[in-house]
């Protein structure tokens, strides 16, 4: 029931709207309240469990219980997608809040193959070898004001317009950067009237996958031994739940029994 009705409202809110802290914690709250003592309000004696460690994915010893947090932004990252490989859409011209959180895994999870550079950001977006400018020179990144890092590639590309962005201090490590990144530049050849293609990186259709993003956010989690075999077995909800419990060394019974 947390899962299918507790978990599902709010999730149909997070699609569209970043919910605040407090109320990402009230919403929360009851689910913890109910799965452990089926009430709407519990003690924290009664929390068998982390509430963290519970809503992990199940094979990294998590319940399964969704993240409302990552969850929203996984979901919230389908828009700047949509954004991005449909300029069709009545929408996508709208003025727009930014969240940090969101961008931040599209950027990490899209490469973008050039056509004409109408897409595509120079200075953020993976497009030299899989890569962004940002990552590959973060020094003369730094000398680069907030507004010019929104620049096209269709607008900084032709004319070395790119090198005028860069407004820092020329420091030995800015000149070594930008050395490196004009070397990769002069080799770029748009392809104007042809879109840019974006692809998801954790897809092998390279195309967009909530479940994909929401799963990439529990990259570098551990997997407790026997995490995954648990809930393949025939044993009753309350029998892998108890054995769940002993894997995270939480069983509340007797030592003997323990053992």
């Amino acid at each position: 029931m947390v899962k299918a009705t507790l978990s599902a409202i709010p999730v149909h809110m997070v699609i569209a709207m970043c919910l605040s802290p407090w109320a990402l914690e009230q919403i929360d709250k009851r689910r913890r309240a109910f799965i452990w003592c089926g009430e709407q309000t519990i003690s924290a004696g009664k929390c068998k469990m982390a509430w963290k460690t519970v809503c992990k994915p199940r094979d990294l010893g998590g319940l399964g219980v969704v993240d409302l947090r990552r969850a929203g932004v996984a979901l919230r990252a389908r828009w700047e997608w949509k954004c991005r490989v449909d300029h069709n859409l009545c929408w996508s011209s709208l003025h727009k809040s930014k969240e940090k959180m969101v961008i931040a895994v599209f950027k990490a999870a899209t490469m973008s193959d050039l056509g004409s550079g109408e897409s595509t950001y120079l200075w953020t977006d993976n497009w030299l070898d899989g890569t962004s400018i940002q990552s590959l020179a973060p020094a003369l990144f730094r000398a680069v004001s907030a507004r010019r890092r929104r620049a096209l590639i269709r607008e900084a590309l032709p004319g070395n317009a790119w090198v005028r962005h860069i407004m820092g201090a020329h420091t030995v490590q800015v000149i070594n950067d930008f050395m490196l990144v004009w070397q990769r530049v002069q080799q770029v050849q748009l392809a104007p009237g042809t879109p840019d293609i974006f692809r998801w990186r954790f897809m092998a259709d390279g195309a967009y996958s909530s479940a994909s993003a929401y799963g990439a956010m529990f990259i570098g989690s551990s997997r407790p031994l026997g995490a995954r075999e648990i809930w393949k077995t025939s044993a009753p909800p309350r029998v892998r739940l108890f054995f769940w419990l002993v894997m995270h060394g939480r069983c509340w019974t007797a030592e003997r029994r323990f053992r």
